[in-house]
């Protein structure tokens, strides 16, 4: 039998225990000193290539104040502060980060909303492999360009296109970043009320891409009533469209403000808005782009939740399973809830009410919820031992809310070993599919659709490689590991 050459690879999945339903608080954070440093973290956990180790961000403390990178290993929950922002000077420019990080090649993107030149924000890489960072973009520099970011940069054919809450001509703006160059560019120019044509302003969260990625979906938190638009956005011919004013009404019927990235299902997007709804506590919604209908699902209740995203959160839904997990930065037992809604049902289950200094336990979470190895991981604003948010997951096993069935899709990679050609099957339109090397260098990249696709990597070496297939907001699906033989 012939002798295979196989690439030792360290692609090591996520691993966790079983665990009954619970809450766990995994790392208090400690201000500007102390064992954990950073404070107020924000956005949503990033996983790595290899899915074991996850990136987040502080908007505050850390050594100079101005907030953190950081990395979190669950498997022995090991916590590592990376990177202490340094304001307008030193070589970590740049404050008060806004948003997650987004993986694209192995690197690490974000951006800031304060100081860099002009005090207007920046866009920086950071490269885990020698703890590299690098400012590449002050926002301010930008001719006519946006200033003040805010949630997480959309890679969308080798491009990162993002939002700013300020800029353009006062109102905001959409621009877009190629790393091939180092190019910023201003694309639209929000005008709020102005001529007549209302686009909105104050675009919040992230573009979403739709199923083929040749459009853009987005939403401002003002414009129309004053309660908020949705738009599409196409880079190729640089065309906005005004897709729905959110009619707010004076009995609250309808959401107002929406405040969150929009997430992709079944052709259908989701989303929260931070006001409206029958109780004034905002709403989940959902809007088909074909028939251009909006449809508010359910009201949060404020027992049950309050203000889904809060304050200046803008990251999506989480989607698993056909289910979408969220949290809220209020309600519950008044320091808000983590959540799931099952679109087919119209069901919604308040999951989890944090419980603020108590226990210790996390206050006000902001973001979204990262899913890896079957648990979901969050960011909480303040509360924990120290006042100054925390990590932490939550995992349930019973039946009654579905939460054991995360992650645990039918998604599977066959032949394997393969020769070069094999198939992911039990796919979900929107998801992606990733294939990585053993160097974790990314060899192939396609969005989902259909609920089978086929693969070859027959002009790569013999070896390990990694399949990883994401849902919409950038959760982890599954992962798997195939063999290429001769």
């Amino acid at each position: 039998m012939k002798k295979l050459n196989l690439f030792i690879c360290a692609f090591l999945l996520l691993v966790t225990g079983a665990v009954r339903a619970q809450y766990t608080d995994l790392v208090d954070f400690t201000g500007t000193s102390g064992a954990y440093p950073g404070e107020n973290p924000y956005g949503k956990l990033t996983p790595s290539v290899t899915g074991d180790t996850l990136y987040g961000m502080t908007q505050g403390g850390g050594e100079y104040g101005y907030g953190t990178i950081f990395s979190y290993i669950p498997n022995g929950n090991i916590f590592t502060n990376l990177i202490n922002f340094s304001g307008g000077g030193g070589s970590d420019s740049g404050e008060y980060p806004t948003g997650s990080l987004k993986l694209s090649g192995g690197i690490l993107y974000g951006m800031t909303d304060g100081w860099s030149t002009g005090n207007a924000g920046n866009i920086f890489s950071y490269n885990p492999v020698g703890n590299v960072y690098t400012n590449l973009i002050d926002l301010w520099n930008v001719s006519g360009g946006g200033t003040y970011p805010h949630g997480d940069l959309t890679l969308s054919g080798g491009v990162f296109y993002a939002m700013a809450s300020d800029g353009g001509i006062g109102y905001g703006s959409v621009f877009s970043y190629n790393p091939v160059g180092n190019i910023c560019t201003q694309l639209i120019s929000f005008a709020g009320a102005s001529g007549g044509a209302d686009t909105g302003w104050g675009p919040t969260g992230s573009l979403t891409p739709s199923v083929t990625g040749d459009t853009l979906y987005g939403v401002t938190q003002e414009g129309g009533y004053n309660n908020g638009n949705i738009f599409s956005y196409i880079p190729a011919g640089n065309i906005f469209t005004n897709l729905l004013i959110l009619p707010g009404g004076s009995s609250g019927a309808t959401g107002a403000h929406p405040n969150g990235t929009l997430t992709l299902s079944g052709g259908i997007l989701y989303g929260t808005t931070s006001g409206g709804g029958s109780l004034g506590n905002g709403v989940i919604f959902s809007y088909d782009p074909v028939s251009n209908v909006y449809t508010d699902l359910i009201n949060f209740t404020g027992n049950g939740g309050a203000y889904p995203g809060g304050g200046n959160s803008y990251t999506p839904l989480t989607l698993s399973g056909g289910i979408l997990y969220g949290i809220t930065s209020g309600g519950g037992a008044g320091y808000g809830v983590i959540f799931s809604y099952d679109p087919v049902s119209n069901v919604y289950t308040d999951l989890h009410d944090f419980d603020g200094l108590n226990a210790p336990e996390g206050a006000y979470p902001y973001g979204s919820l990262t899913l890896s190895g079957g648990v979901l991981y969050g960011l909480a604003e303040s509360g924990g031992a120290n006042g100054d948010g925390v990590i932490f997951s939550y995992k349930d096993t019973s039946t009654a809310t579905g939460i054991n069935k995360i992650g645990a899709g039918a998604i599977n990679v066959y032949p394997n070993p393969t020769t070069g050609p094999f198939m992911v099957t039990g796919l979900t339109q929107s998801q992606s599919v990733e294939i990585y090397d053993c160097t974790g260098q990314r060899i192939d990249s396609r969005i989902a659709d259909k609920t089978t696709m086929d693969f070859d990597i027959s002009a790569y070496a013999s070896g390990m490689y990694l399949v990883r297939v994401q849902n919409q907001d950038g959760s982890v699906a599954v992962q798997r590991k195939i063999i290429k033989i001769q």
